[in-house]
């Protein structure tokens, strides 16, 4: 299978975990591959803590990535990422991203893996009726 999808802001949905919007695309049955595309207005912010890896190509706007030391390197590290930055996030980081700038920033994300298998809460929650 192929597919196109090109965003546009009427795609975006809030899936109640703070201020970010996603548009989110869930392309396996037993729900082991997830990417979509997220986005936060001017200000805004959000943060967590991930039991899987992930990856961010930034697509608009720039954001201020931080992540908290962890028990093996105790450095909070912090940079700021812009369209065409590409970003990953290991897992077990915790980690948070503000908008900056006075465009949204808009960031695709690729989760790997991205199952319920081996996680503790709730990874996928639903928005009008679908997992999220």
């Amino acid at each position: 299978m192929l597919e196109k999808y090109s965003w546009n802001d009427n795609d975006f949905e809030s899936p109640n975990i703070g201020k970010l919007w996603m548009k989110r695309f869930v392309t396996a049955k037993d729900l082991s591959f997830r990417a979509g595309v997220n986005k936060l207005e001017p200000g805004e912010s959000f943060g967590d803590l991930y039991w899987y890896h992930e990856f961010l190509v930034v697509l608009q706007g720039v954001g201020r990535y931080t992540c908290e030391g962890s028990r093996w390197d105790h450095e909070n590290y912090t940079f700021e990422a812009k369209p065409q930055d590409i970003v990953y996030v290991q897992k077990g980081t915790k980690w948070n991203v503000e908008c900056v700038s006075d465009d949204p920033h808009v960031f695709f994300y690729c989760a790997v893996p991205a199952s319920r298998q081996g996680v503790d809460y709730d990874l996928f929650p639903e928005v009008e009726g679908k997992p999220y």
